[in-house]
């Protein structure tokens, strides 16, 4: 469902908030939180009420809670967060801001609604969709970066079932602390409604490998008992946060559902593959390669469409250039630099200097999500080589930064793996695959560090030329 409040909507079943027709990055747990909180709007919420559904009950560190609410907040932006949420102290909070209904098959009023140089994927998952519809199962393994659209790719699956007589059940994984094993699937069995027994037994046959084969295929069994009734549409999201069990139970389902009208769909960012995910993963690719549905860049003709759609006009040369530059085709980042440059007449100041990029809340959260995944070795060595320019070469990078050769080569590997770095072509040569990344990463770095690095390379460069 949609629901509109202030110059904000927020699509339940898309997993989305946006502000103006832009996204807003908003944490999982914040997002669960808010839509809690806006469907029960008539009432306090308890504290207690919100970690019984959002957490399930769940054991959490006592502030949890008033962490991931000051994390909503922020993500509300603070001069609007007192007229959309209330606390009410020692009971719980309340969603104040009035609500309004927002039509889902209503026109597109943002490049952020529209659906721009991701037709042949969905045109596959179409296909799919039509084959579990004609009486068989079929899966559909969605990966990509942070910041390239497999939610909103999975929005878009979401819509294909209703009006074809399909059911439809949606979740997504979690990183927190505390999350029981199997915890993705015994929601799948709630939105089922299946039967205590099998959710109890859920619980408890993850420690034991025989109970745990059984638990595999009572579940599989009950996802088919479910389509026989109605041909069923599971949507997966996040699923490289699923723990071992589950992984492994998504694979066995993956596999036995043979006949059964179910569409199994799951998305995952190939930035974040621990072994078991990417087994599951190989496998189940190896089996079938039609499976795949990797998510990559927009082309420049995409950027060009989606500038144009924003603008309302046609983008000059030099935008288009600048933008593809900026953000490399990341269509979270191109979002929030189109949005800006839209407010600002396309002023030239506006997509040169990316200050006013980066003091915005949104854009920032981006980035950081895709920096996240790398390990603090990898941030902090990237921080450095951005001094060095949008390209740099390797031999030139581990001197400098007094990084032994054999430690760079892996961090290198793994801005590379986690999308933030390419490499070019050249010998040992690689390339910032965002704009706005390096730039982040240069305001991280400490001034005293910047300089020292910039002067050893103007040194270094300087003894080489000839």
């Amino acid at each position: 469902m949609l629901y509109g409040f202030l110059d904000f909507e927020l699509d339940e079943q898309g997993f989305e908030l946006t502000r103006a027709g832009a996204p807003v990055a908003v944490q999982p747990k914040a997002f669960d939180v808010l839509v809690y909180l806006v469907q029960r709007r008539e009432r306090v919420v308890t504290k207690k009420e919100l970690l019984d559904h959002v957490w399930g009950g769940v054991k959490i560190q006592e502030n949890t809670l008033a962490q991931t609410v000051a994390s909503l907040r922020r993500s509300l932006h603070e001069e609007v967060a007192d007229r959309v949420l209330e606390t009410v102290r020692t009971r719980g909070y309340r969603f104040i801001a009035e609500v309004r209904a927002v039509e889902r098959n209503a026109a597109p009023r943002s490049p952020s609604q529209a659906f721009v140089g991701r037709e042949p994927l969905m045109q596959a998952l179409r296909t799919k969709f039509e084959e579990v519809l004609d009486g068989t199962s079929a899966v559909a393994l969605i990966s990509g970066g942070p910041g390239l659209g497999k939610t909103r790719l999975l929005a878009e699956v979401a819509k294909l079932a209703p009006g074809r007589g399909a059911r439809q059940v949606a979740l997504r994984c979690h990183r927190a602390e505390g999350v029981p094993e199997l915890w993705p699937f015994q929601q799948i069995l709630r939105q089922l409604g299946a039967e205590p027994a099998l959710l109890d037994e859920v619980g408890a046959a993850s420690s034991d490998p025989e109970r745990r084969f059984l638990l595999f295929d009572h579940f599989t069994g009950a996802l088919k008992h479910a389509a026989r009734r109605e041909p069923l549409v599971v949507l997966l999201d996040d699923l490289q946060w699923a723990d071992v069990p589950s992984l492994l139970l998504f694979g066995y389902v993956a596999r036995e559902l043979a006949d059964a009208r179910v569409f199994l769909v799951a998305a995952y960012s190939d930035a974040s593959m621990q072994n078991t995910l990417a087994r599951t993963i190989g496998g189940l690719l190896r089996e079938d390669p039609s499976r795949r549905f990797a998510l990559t860049p927009l082309g420049k003709e995409s950027v060009a469409e989606l500038a144009e759609q924003l603008l309302g006009h046609r983008a000059s040369p030099e935008l288009l250039a600048r933008l593809f530059l900026k953000t490399g085709g990341n269509p979270a980042l191109l979002l929030q630099m189109l949005a800006l440059s839209a407010a600002g007449c396309e002023r030239p100041s506006l997509v040169e200097d990316t200050s006013a990029l980066l003091s915005d809340d949104t854009t920032r959260a981006a980035i950081a999500l895709q920096l996240g995944a790398l390990s603090e070795a990898c941030q902090n060595f990237l921080g450095m080589a951005a001094v060095f320019g949008s390209e740099f070469d390797a031999c030139e990078l581990s001197p400098l930064t007094q990084i032994e050769p054999v430690r760079a080569l892996e961090l290198l590997n793994e801005a590379t793996r986690g999308h933030v770095l390419s490499k070019t072509g050249k010998p040992q040569a690689y390339r910032f695959r965002h704009g706005l990344v390096q730039d982040v990463l240069l305001r991280g770095l400490p001034a005293a560090r910047r300089v020292e690095l910039e002067t050893a390379i103007r040194e270094a460069r300087s003894t080489r030329s000839p």
